[in-house]
């Protein structure tokens, strides 16, 4: 599963340009004479989660299933076939949620003696035990009400209701009309009766009863599709390869199916018919993945088809159920928005899901590492390959960031045996930190030993589950080296190395020494890391060994020609941990932005320059070898460090700012520095702006559009209503949107509210938060009104976003409307309530 934060839209200067998506156990205070002992009660420790067990085998699950679209429930019938997993038994509980159940029979028929139901259990009794020898089929005719169940979701999966229904009572006519499931982590025995538990494995029989008007999707093949009466159509697919109960899926409806091939197997986008003719591109590059990924692992994609699916309203980022991912609507992009952001990496991540996580399973949640590190790790993989080191190394940091945000507050291990529920594993650790771990362990055994352990982990376990240990042991049969020391750092240790650097020089000694530092927390221990260093001097650049292994360690190095070498520590970017280089000097940075060819080590050494509060001279001279830097990526972080709303800035760095908005080949970077310039009043830019304001590039001209906004509201508004006509997307719309928004004025509102109704999802959300500033600038009381019902309106339709910011913003509509209420008039609390209601009518 990928858990990517959905865009929001405010433009901020960290590669993607829009933007708005812990326990700490008490001590006992020692008493004095004066105060009494205070006690405090320790957290609870979280519980010990083992893998489930496994009474039974499940082998094959057949389901017949027939919509109610309007009640939004299933009814079905499952045929489960099982057998004891070792020892004999004669009772069965399976996961069924929130469920009827009409009717339980046994096959044979005499072995069921009883069964009861708790809405989320079916107890099922048999007259005598079976063996494990023996196969034992269970019927259940039930009927899924997934919406009958309260809600409980994470922030990785927003709801668990297993069964979706979008839109099918045809609330918003113009929406199309969906049916999808989310089973990740247990949500599917709320669709059909199973064990739901990553360590049990099935076959798949499925046959959806659908209108003949829509399409349909599931695991496997489709094997049939018969019409039926009333305008209805059978459709069967199926697995016959065993898989994990919650990676089962289907999903129905009026969906674009474009199709490619992949060495004789279908590979399929299925899409909303409005963004039928970007399918391939909203997937580009899928059956090269296959290969590539086929090829580095040596396991050829091991299923009979690829198909990608995506949902209005999904709960997260994407899903990978084997042989069908599914993605949330934020991947629909035409080609001008996938110009500026490609949908390739959660395309790699849930493809090499069907790798790690289908083929071979995490055998409980606790070692979900073993399937989200790599698909993170994937897109670092790809990367590399399709676009070379540099955009490579940008995924790494992104990633690295993204971990560190969250250990700042809570930094587990990857391995865990101890947690509340199993959503807590979808964090940055199991993600982000599994993914760099990955890359360490890689570049330490070596590439030919790290791709050829993957193969023997896969082999070993196809069709099966896995723990970390098992990955461990994969590693040492090929390398035949001990790694036990490696997972144990960094699989089942929580926190990570920091590393504090200082360099001091002596000229008569003519040598350079490091002292380096291990800063972590004692409790978390030192680790030991093989590192490589590079010095540069006059002589080029040398990578060295590097290894860090004690609390402190002085390393010397000798001077070349006279001068001190540069020292660039973790050279080669492996360490999952923070290294911070104590008042680097000006020129050692220079040497770094001339001679390195690493954007994390041109970004690295920038950050420590910039965080010791350096002369302002040398910012400034730095600053700006960095923003004329060949690697964009080190563009893009210098324009952070700049702040042209200051004097000093603002005289030092427009004209080169201003340079890079209009000429810079990344658009990435032109963006930005639009952006940097809304802080920039000077005329003479307003004709840059407004030829930026055609741009191809949504976050190009999205953000030129903004700085002409700071700098003049009414031509501003004038090129936003121009826009119109021209349905903007991406930045380009949240900016035009905004803008006319702003000015309030009663002409706009029809378009302003007909794109809510035309958009859906985080793009909704967005819009809706500008609508009640246009609201609240509106000078119409009767425009005010009408948006204020037409929020409440659709304020239930809004499932996939943000329901609680918009449920906040109608509280503030409803607060200002009863304050304009109060002040035009003088009549009681019962005659207010009357002109309010008669207002929204």
């Amino acid at each position: 599963m990928a858990n990517y934060t959905l865009l929001k839209p405010f433009i901020c200067l960290s590669g993607i340009l829009i933007c708005s998506a812990s326990c700490a156990v008490s001590k006992n205070k020692t008493a004095t004479a004066a105060e009494p002992q205070k006690t405090t009660k320790a957290a609870t420790p979280p519980p010990y989660q083992p893998s489930r067990t496994k009474e039974w085998e499940l082998k094959h699950t057949k389901l017949d299933l027939t919509f109610d679209f309007a009640q939004r429930t299933a009814s079905g019938h499952a045929l489960l076939q099982m057998h004891p997993y070792f020892y004999n038994s004669d009772s069965i509980v399976l996961d069924a949620v929130g469920m009827q159940i009409d009717a339980v029979e046994t096959m044979p028929v005499s072995l069921l003696d009883s069964y009861h139901y708790d809405n989320e259990r079916l107890h099922i009794k048999l007259k005598q035990a079976v063996k494990k020898e023996d196969l034992l089929n269970i019927h259940i005719k039930y009927t899924a009400r997934p919406y009958s169940v309260k809600e409980g979701g994470t922030d990785a999966i927003r709801s668990d209701k297993g069964l979706f229904f979008i839109n099918t009572r045809l609330e918003e006519p113009q929406k199309p009309m969906q049916i999808w499931t989310q089973g990740e982590t247990q949500a599917n025995s709320k669709w059909f009766p199973t064990f739901d538990s990553p360590n049990f494995k099935t076959t798949l029989d499925l046959t959806m009863h659908v209108p003949d008007t829509l399409v349909t999707l599931s695991n496997g093949l489709l094997k049939t599709s018969i019409k039926e009466a009333n305008g209805m159509r059978a459709d069967r697919w199926v697995q016959d390869i065993p898989f994990a109960p919650y990676l089962a899926m289907m999903a129905v409806g009026d969906f674009a199916v474009q199709k490619d091939t992949w060495k004789g197997k279908e590979v399929a986008y299925y899409v909303p018919k409005a963004y039928g003719p970007y399918a391939r591109n909203i997937f580009n590059h899928t059956p090269e993945m296959m290969q590539f990924f086929s090829d580095r692992l040596g396991v050829p994609y091991p299923w009979d088809k690829y198909s990608q699916v995506v949902g209005y309203n999904y709960v997260s980022g994407a899903m990978e159920n084997v042989t069908a991912s599914l993605f949330g609507s934020f991947n629909l992009k035409n080609d001008s928005e996938l110009a500026d952001a490609p949908n390739d990496f959660i395309v790699a991540h849930e493809l090499f899901h069907q790798w790690f996580g289908d083929y071979v399973t995490c055998e409980s949640w606790g070692q979900l590492t073993v399937n989200e590190s790599f698909a993170d790790y994937s897109e670092y993989l790809w990367t590399e390959y399709k676009y070379g080191p540099n955009r490579a190394e940008e995924i790494w940091q992104n990633a690295m960031n993204r971990y560190l945000s969250q250990a700042a507050k809570n930094d587990p291990s990857l391995v865990r045996y101890h947690y509340q529920s199993a959503g807590e594993m979808f964090d940055r650790v199991s993600y982000n930190k599994g993914g760099r771990t990955l890359h360490y362990l890689r570049n330490l055994l070596g590439d030919e030993a790290f791709f050829a352990g993957l193969k023997e982990y896969l082999t070993q376990h196809k069709l099966s589950t896995a723990e970390a240990t098992d990955l461990r042991l994969a590693f040492e049969k090929v390398s035949g080296k001990d790694w036990k020391w490696f997972f144990d750092e960094w699989y089942f240790r929580a926190g990570h190395p920091k590393l504090e650097l200082q360099y001091q020089y002596d000229n008569a000694a003519q040598q350079m020494t490091v002292v380096v530092k291990q800063q972590q927390n004692d409790s978390i221990g030192l680790y030991h890391m093989p590192l490589k260093a590079q010095l540069i001097s006059d002589k080029g650049t040398e990578t060295i060994d590097w290894t860090v292994n004690q609390k402190e360690q002085v390393f010397t190095y000798p001077y070349v020609n006279g001068k001190a070498p540069v020292f660039v520590p973790d050279a080669m970017h492996w360490l999952p941990g923070e290294i911070k280089v104590i008042k680097p000097a000006a020129p050692d940075v220079r040497a770094i932005l001339q001679k390195s060819s690493s954007y994390i080590s041109k970004r690295n050494a920038l950050a420590d320059f910039l965080n010791n509060n350096p002369d302002a001279t040398q910012r400034n001279t730095i600053l700006k070898d960095a923003l004329a830097d060949t690697i964009s990526q080190v563009r893009l972080y210098a324009l952070q460090g700049i702040d042209l709303s200051t004097k000093a800035d603002a005289a030092a760095f427009t004209a080169m700012v201003a340079a890079l908005a209009e000429n810079d080949p990344s658009n990435k970077v032109r963006a930005a520095a639009f952006y940097l310039l809304t802080k920039v009043y000077d005329t003479k830019y307003t004709a840059m702006y407004e030829q930026a304001i055609s741009s191809p590039s949504y976050i190009v001209a999205g953000s030129a559009l903004m700085a002409l906004y700071a700098q003049n509201h009414k031509l501003a508004y004038d090129h936003a209503v121009s826009l119109k006509a021209s349905d903007p997307r991406d930045q380009l719309l949240y900016v035009s949107y905004m803008v006319l928004a702003k000015e309030g004025r009663s002409e706009d509102y029809p378009y302003l509210q007909e794109q809510i109704v035309h958009n859906y999802d985080g793009v909704r959300s967005t819009l809706i938060t500008h609508f009640g500033t246009y609201l609240l600038q509106s000078r119409d009381l009767e425009t005010y009104t009408r948006g204020l019902a037409f929020l409440r309106k659709i304020q239930n339709l809004n499932e996939g976003a943000n329901k609680e910011g918009i449920n906040q913003l109608l509280k503030d509509l409803d607060k200002n409307l009863d304050n304009y209420i109060k002040l035009n008039t003088s009549s009681d609390g019962t005659e207010l309530a009357r002109k309010k209601k008669a207002l929204l009518k």
